[in-house]
């Protein structure tokens, strides 16, 4: 978890020592939803052949789920557990299954507020992170399965996109060396989304896209295209 900083959050060590004594019934849910994917992902990629303890921990995310709080209580954490088994328990989450709990982890940071004044800064930039790594997968999912995605894309405007320095903390195969690859790798990503839903729009909202709005869309793209392969090399 520390790894996904600043896209995710770690849990505190009293939760951390409370699962590592067999405790989950005293942690919030969401940190055992957590728990259970991130252990089953592990194993599905260190274990492969394992299917009896794959089929175990396959029963206890399941059980850890069934808690329909996760689903209808807005929090970050609640967000953050949906987004992980979304998107890193591939052996666990269909692509319906995928698509249905991302929806539900957009729609609960809509509930929350992202950019409302009302927010102390602090939890407004973490929102905004958050808003961005969801929009990431869904304007993803919205261009593969061809359906709306939950985050208009006028949102994208209004919501500051991170900046590099602020993104550098994310290293996720990153032991000892600080890095900056990380960083430039999210931050196209996320310029990415911008590109993909204008693609969308034209390919689904749009009753007749014309030829100067289509190349608009394409010069778009290849731009986004060339600077990510300059900065990979420079990287």
């Amino acid at each position: 978890m520390e790894r996904g900083r600043p896209l995710m959050a770690a849990p505190s060590q009293q939760d951390l020592d409370l699962l590592l004594r067999n405790r989950p019934d005293r942690v919030e849910r969401a940190w055992v939803v957590m728990y259970y994917s991130i252990v089953m992902s592990m194993v599905s990629s260190t274990e492969p052949e394992n299917v009896d303890l794959k089929d175990k921990l396959r029963c206890n995310l399941w059980l850890a789920l069934n808690d329909v709080r996760l689903f209808l209580e807005p929090s970050e954490a609640n967000i953050q557990a949906l987004t992980l088994l979304a998107c890193h328990v591939e052996e666990f989450t269909t692509p319906s299954l995928c698509w249905m709990l991302i929806a539900n982890a957009c729609r609960m940071l809509q509930a929350l507020g992202i950019n409302s004044r009302l927010l102390d800064p602090e939890t407004r930039e973490r929102r905004r992170m958050i808003f961005w790594h969801l929009n990431l997968v869904d304007k993803g999912l919205a261009i593969i399965f061809g359906r709306p995605p939950t985050f208009h894309r006028a949102m994208a405007k209004e919501i500051p996109m991170p900046t590099l320095p602020q993104l550098t903390e994310f290293q996720p195969h990153a032991k000892a060396i600080a890095s900056v690859f990380g960083a430039h790798y999210m931050h196209q990503s996320l310029m990415c989304t911008q590109v993909i839903a204008d693609i969308w729009y034209c390919l689904y909202e749009d009753e007749a896209p014309g030829d100067q709005k289509l190349g608009d869309v394409r010069a778009r793209l290849d731009a986004w295209y060339g600077e990510a392969r300059l900065v990979s090399l420079i990287t």
